[in-house]
């Protein structure tokens, strides 16, 4: 008679078990992420200088701001600037003072969402003739 033997493994500890599906939902929300900043045209730096400002109350003092950016972001206090400014002018960010603070998700008056798509990216009907619909 044959006789079948079953073998137990070794339970896998719940901290790796529990790292690994982090490690996974990780890796999928990288993807994720990648993905959509393609689409928009958004440069990572950009989302990380935003993620920095919405960590102080999504307002700060420019000259912290900047200072901030640099430490963070590894950049020299002049690229860091550039980058603060870069969001001013393209509308991510308003200038009340001395104050950055996280633009308004949609401009007053328009709660299409159409000037925010066009605000983050500017070439997106690049290259494409005139009366040509998207």
């Amino acid at each position: 008679m044959t006789e079948t033997r079953t073998e137990s493994l070794p339970a896998i500890p719940v901290g790796q078990a529990l790292g690994q599906a982090v490690g996974q939902a990780q890796a999928i929300l990288t993807r994720l992420l990648t993905g959509v900043l393609a689409e928009t045209g958004t440069p990572r730096e950009t989302y990380l200088a935003l993620l920095r400002l919405s960590v102080h109350g999504d307002s700060l003092q420019r000259d912290r701001y900047v200072r901030d950016l640099s430490d963070s972001l590894g950049l020299d206090l002049w690229a860091a600037g550039e980058l603060a400014d870069g969001m001013l002018d393209a509308g991510l960010l308003t200038l009340a003072g001395e104050t950055i603070r996280l633009a308004d998700a949609e401009p007053a008056g328009n709660r299409s969402g159409q000037a925010r798509d066009r605000r983050c990216r500017p070439d997106h009907h690049a290259g494409r003739p005139r009366g040509v619909p998207p």
